[in-house]
């Protein structure tokens, strides 16, 4: 069976939950608590960064020692309703200076229900304190805040799902989510939003492995503080956007599946000096594992994205590229390699992203992970004069310890 690494990256961080039963490095056994699987973990992590602020210049260096205990909490019914509980701590410690210190934490809940062969719901829900690490955020090209930003995150949400996938189907999808910084400066309250997103795809399926569908996508962005207005005018970051996309998803042998989006998205600003930007959207990833113990992930996508105070608005485009392989029953390695653009709307700014990962995974004991990694990053920032001043690079090594009952 391979096993699928997660490595750090200085580039972002995605989070994400899926509805199934955990998946680990290592193979933990869970204890039986009634109708639930109940597993602990402890994540042990020493990593060294040589820039850990993100500078353009006079780049400092420090070491890492992060704790991640997590607890998961699932049910597993077969061809019936399921719930997961999952909660976990980030505590970190850095070398160069305690104020950069965190003690971060989530909760999620998710429930799978099967109302009928021909009716499904998810429901999901988390709550989120966390942080942005000085260098990123509000914190950018030489403003270095008196210590890391701190926010609230909180979701909820869920879908409903009318048809089986074998057939003609309709997917509907909503999400309330609000994020609350702490304050600490001048600039984090601008952060604070609430979104609603709804999102409808109809799927009609051509063959047994493959389907073709339309999706509608409705979004809206509520800034709870406004920037200072311009003389005569009422400045805003609040907008609604929408994307409407045609696609396909397959599973055409055991050896490749995926699913491929394109189509066109439109951002209305509700501040009428501020650019309303639209343009060609895509989502696409295909999985290829052309054998048991080797997969290959390509990922790409364009859509519109926060900018943390610069410019009117965000247009990201990302490809991507991910091998996993397991040399052995023990040992497995992570390849990742990304490209990113990031341009910016009403300002004369746009940054070119790469990231390279390499890491090596030990299964020393069913119960007992250690692994290796190295991340190489670099952000080249035109914007206008100070085009250094956004622009870094940072390499990163990181050592792993991974144990479970």
């Amino acid at each position: 069976m391979l096993r699928r690494l997660t490595l750090s990256s200085a580039v972002s961080v995605a989070i994400a939950t899926m509805l199934s039963a955990p998946v680990f490095a290592v193979e933990p056994q869970p204890i039986e608590a009634g109708r639930f699987n109940i597993i602990p973990t402890l994540g042990v992590e020493y990593s060294h960064t040589d820039n850990m602020y993100l500078d353009d210049s006079g780049e400092r260096s420090s070491n890492l020692l992060e704790v991640i205990p997590r607890v998961e909490a699932y049910t597993q019914n077969e061809g019936g309703s399921n719930v997961i509980f999952r909660g976990q701590v980030f505590d970190g410690n850095y070398s160069i200076s305690d104020v950069d210190d965190y003690t971060d934490w989530r909760f999620d809940v998710i429930g799978d229900i099967i109302l009928n062969s021909r009716n499904s719901l998810v429901l999901s829900a988390y709550a989120y304190d966390g942080h942005n690490r000085r260098g990123t955020g509000f914190s950018q090209g030489g403003v270095l805040f008196a210590q890391p930003e701190t926010w609230s995150d909180r979701s909820v949400g869920g879908s409903y799902q009318f048809g089986m996938d074998n057939s003609p189907n309709l997917l509907l999808t909503l999400n309330r989510y609000s994020r609350e910084y702490d304050a600490l400066n001048i600039l984090s309250q601008f952060g604070d939003v609430d979104r609603d997103n709804v999102a409808v795809r109809f799927t009609w399926p051509v063959s047994p492995r493959t389907g073709v569908f339309v999706e509608y996508q409705d979004n809206s962005s509520d800034y709870q503080t406004d920037p200072l207005p311009a003389a005569g005018l009422v400045d805003t970051r609040d907008f609604d956007e929408n994307f409407i996309y045609v696609g396909v998803s397959w599973e055409a042998t055991a050896l490749t599946s995926g699913s491929v989006k394109l189509g066109n998205g439109k951002q209305d600003m509700k501040d009428t000096d501020r650019v309303d930007p639209s343009g060609f959207s895509f989502d696409i990833s295909i999985d290829w594992e052309p054998m048991t113990y080797s997969a290959v992930n390509f990922n790409a996508f364009r859509r519109f994205t926060e900018t943390f105070a610069f410019g009117d608005s965000l247009q990201t485009t990302q490809f991507a590229v991910t091998w996993n392989h397991d040399w052995s029953d023990r040992i497995s390695s992570l390849f990742e390699y990304s490209i990113t653009d990031d341009e910016y709307k009403g300002i004369s700014r746009n940054d070119d992203i790469d990231s390279i990962s390499i890491g090596v995974n030990y299964a020393l004991q069913r119960w007992m992970d250690v692994n290796l990694s190295i991340v190489n990053a670099e952000r080249d920032s035109s914007f206008g004069a100070s085009s250094n001043l956004f622009s870094w690079k940072e390499t990163s090594i990181f050592a792993g310890l991974t144990i479970s009952l």
